[in-house]
């Protein structure tokens, strides 16, 4: 994987020499350089925006230990991809399952998350 630091920097540079700088930014990355650098990006340069990577609260490395004022411009929302193993997991503490089959196809990305999926129930 290449860093995309200087992709970013670029078009950052562009919008601010167009007197257009971003008011929000949408973080779709996932994984990897590519969403630490954006990150790190948006943190640094202080500009609002909403991440979809994976992870809970606090696996975030560049986002790990916020202000309150920085909480309130940077967030973290959970993708399909960790939203839908969460409400599997909860309903199976919910109605107390002990047994279940977990069918899903190769467009649905789980590699992160299936091992520990059912763990500690």
């Amino acid at each position: 994987s290449h860093c995309s630091c200087p992709k970013v920097c670029s078009k950052y540079g562009e919008s601010l020499s167009n007197n257009r700088p971003p008011h929000l930014l949408l973080d779709t990355t996932l994984t990897g350089v590519s969403s630490e650098t954006v990150k790190s990006f948006s943190l640094a340069l202080g500009i609002p925006t909403v991440s979809a990577s994976f992870g809970q609260e606090g696996d975030l490395r560049q986002w790990r230990d916020l202000t309150t004022a920085k909480r309130g411009y940077l967030l973290q929302v959970m993708p399909p991809a960790d939203m839908i193993p969460q409400v599997i997991r909860s309903i199976i503490i919910y109605m107390n399952i002990t047994n279940a089959a977990i069918l899903y196809d190769s467009t649905f990305v789980m590699d992160h998350k299936y091992k520990a999926l059912l763990q500690n129930i």
